[in-house]
């Protein structure tokens, strides 16, 4: 599929062009959790996958076949359906989604699909459902800079875009978008989102490029729902978001466990073993424990794993001490069966690191398989057989 800036496609677009595209979704991962949502206009599909990384369900449509078959080859979860479809008709239900996303669309279109698209997103929200909404503001984007975007139909200035909203919802909440120069000092805690103020920034903070709104018909619980910091990745890493996910090891110097006590490996989904080598830090001790992705999934896990420093490498049995947020099924021979049905599942390992070990790595194997039901009920019967 190639770029041509009439959609976004993860890999293809220039750096600040993709910055914008990956943080408008990634702002709604949180409001996402748990959620049926539709990604109108969806494209090439990252966004929708991203979406379904912590939504129950999401449904992606596109006007274009092609970027419809693009989205259907690149992007699978369980909880993923993509169809070739136009904004103008939804052909969904009415009252079937909790949140209905649709960024950078609506300037694509003349008037009258704006007003039936939006007539059409009311229909298929629930009573207390959310639309999210983005478009480019038309002084900052295309006035003042003297810019004429070929694929824009019909441009919003803001008080026209407040005044086309509130025909359908009577809740209204304003963000404003934009791409800057920021630097970052934090803690070593690494907790980013506690206690983040912005200096230094003058009006830069205050207009952006970009109109983003989140509507409804019923009170918006949180109104400051979007204002995010995001740090962009490179493409590998926004890959793994999808295509894997990481397995983090913790420890907890004989205190508890937090997240600055942690390292972690990415991983692929795979029907295959992986072996994943972790290096810990000189200062490691106490109890190990070991969380697999932050998704449902199916998890197989070794049942010995290679603990390597400057004195060589010794092979130590994985005794599980108690788990969190995963199930444990039968044994294989050689590894343990696991079925996640939580984003944070957790495997405590009867395990003590008692001591400085300079240069420590632990190698583990597993096997990890996307979320899907029909692999679970198999493991689950075969479980209960026995």
């Amino acid at each position: 599929m190639e770029f041509t800036g009439e959609r976004f496609i993860l890999g293809k677009a220039g750096g600040g062009i993709e910055t914008e595209h990956l943080h408008r979704y990634h702002s709604l991962l949180e409001m996402s959790a748990g959620k049926t949502i539709l990604d109108a206009a969806c494209g090439e599909g990252f966004g929708a996958a991203l979406l379904a990384t912590k939504a129950k369900s999401v449904w992606g449509i596109d006007i274009s076949d092609e970027a419809i078959s693009y989205a259907k080859k690149n992007y699978h979860r369980y909880n993923l359906n993509y169809k070739q479809g136009s904004i103008e008709k939804l052909e969904f239900e009415d009252n079937y989604f909790d949140i209905v996303v649709s960024f950078e669309t609506i300037e694509h279109v003349d008037e009258l699909v704006q007003e039936q698209f939006l007539k059409e997103v009311a229909r298929v929200l629930k009573t207390d459902g959310i639309l999210v909404i983005s478009t480019p503001d038309k002084y900052l984007h295309s006035d003042l800079p003297n810019h004429i975007n070929p694929f824009h139909v019909k441009e919003f200035y803001f008080n026209e875009f407040e005044k086309y909203l509130k025909r359908n919802f009577e809740n209204i909440e304003f963000f404003n978008q934009t791409i800057d120069n920021y630097g970052l000092i934090v803690n070593y805690d690494k907790r980013l989102k506690d206690n983040i103020k912005l200096i230094n920034s003058g009006d830069s903070d205050k207009y952006g490029k970009y109109i983003i709104a989140v509507c409804s018909n019923t009170d918006i619980p949180d109104k400051y729902v979007l204002n995010s910091l995001f740090e962009k990745k490179d493409e590998l890493e926004n890959k793994t978001i999808l295509d894997g996910d990481y397995l983090q090891i913790y420890w907890d110097n004989n205190k508890e466990f937090i997240e600055y006590n942690s390292v972690n490996a990415a991983y692929k989904y795979s029907n295959e073993f992986q072996t994943l080598g972790i290096s810990l830090p000189k200062d490691t001790f106490g109890r190990l424990r070991v969380d697999i992705g932050n998704r449902p999934a199916i998890i197989q896990l070794k049942k010995e794993m290679i603990l390597k420093d400057n004195n060589g490498a010794t092979l130590q049995e994985i005794k599980i001490l108690n788990t969190e947020g995963i199930v444990r099924l039968n044994d294989e021979d050689d590894s343990f069966n696991f079925v996640s049905m939580s984003n944070d599942p957790q495997i405590i390992l009867d395990y003590v690191i008692q001591e400085e070990r300079e240069n420590l790595k632990i190698y583990i194997d597993i096997k990890v398989l996307e979320f899907s039901f029909d692999i679970c009920l198999d493991k689950f019967k075969r479980y209960f057989e026995v």
